[in-house]
């Protein structure tokens, strides 16, 4: 397991969620119909798993998801637990308007979506954005309704943040 340096975590947190204020997700999105387009499906109905492929977007309320391949897997209850966008021939993209007005946008080749507890985990050429202002990393775990975000150590880069002092947010 990698080794977290919690200093850096705590000072980061703290700074990126001055800049990033307000809840990423309108409490509207959760209560939203999900709708998934692709080229092609294949659904299993014993391990609850789906498999979309060729121009995967998925909507829910403000919540924008573009995938090059998705795949979903329900829980016991047929509930959407966990939601995997792979970005193959370019990145996946994942975008929601945030409650203070600003457009949430994340990028990375890797977007591990969990609804029922609201995190979502970034993984590889991770960008996200918001006004004016950005961050970049090879992994982020945010959790939407804590608003807590973290970028654990690295061995293959280090986070970089570019904050625009002129932005409102």
């Amino acid at each position: 397991m990698p080794k977290i340096n919690y200093r850096f975590c705590y000072v980061f947190i703290i700074f990126f969620l001055g800049l990033f204020n307000n809840s990423f997700a309108t409490q509207q999105d959760n209560k939203a119909k999900m709708i998934i387009l692709s080229d092609s499906t294949i659904y299993d109905n014993k391990s609850g798993i789906t498999i979309f492929e060729g121009h995967v977007k998925v909507t829910q309320g403000t919540t924008l998801i573009l995938a090059d391949r998705l795949t979903t897997k329900t829980n016991t209850a047929h509930k959407i637990s966990e939601i995997i966008a792979y970005g193959t021939t370019k990145v996946a993209e994942y975008s929601q308007m945030a409650d203070n007005g600003q457009l949430f946008k994340a990028s990375a080749n890797v977007i591990k979506y969990y609804p029922t507890d609201a995190n979502i985990t970034l993984e590889q050429n991770v960008t996200v954005t918001q006004g004016k202002n950005s961050f970049h990393a090879s992994v982020i775990h945010y959790n939407r309704l804590s608003e807590t975000l973290i970028v654990p150590e690295s061995s293959t880069g280090r986070a970089v943040l570019i904050y625009n002092p002129d932005s409102k947010i």
